[in-house]
């Protein structure tokens, strides 16, 4: 039931789009957030090794070093694991 014509989100029980629009990222930061992630999962994935990365990702290893400047990001280096002789 509801006083107007119309059912409105106040009559449900729900709070105007006003406060969900401040929810959204802008899809300028949505894309950043998906490329940085997409460039940290292909150099952990193949193990560092920056040409096989840069192929998973479809783009030349000169451009993933650029992406991974842009987004601060450098490849782990993983300990060595030294023989005690």
């Amino acid at each position: 039931m509801c006083d107007g014509r119309l059912i409105q989100p106040n009559d449900l029980g729900l709070e105007a789009c006003t406060e969900e629009a401040s929810l959204v990222m802008p899809l300028k930061e949505v894309r950043a957030l998906a490329e940085k992630e997409a460039i940290a999962n292909a150099i952990q994935n193949c193990r560092q090794n920056m040409t096989q990365a840069a192929k998973m990702l479809g783009v030349s290893r000169v451009t993933l070093y650029r992406m991974m400047d842009k987004y601060a990001l450098a490849p782990s280096i993983e300990p060595s694991v030294e023989a005690d002789f």
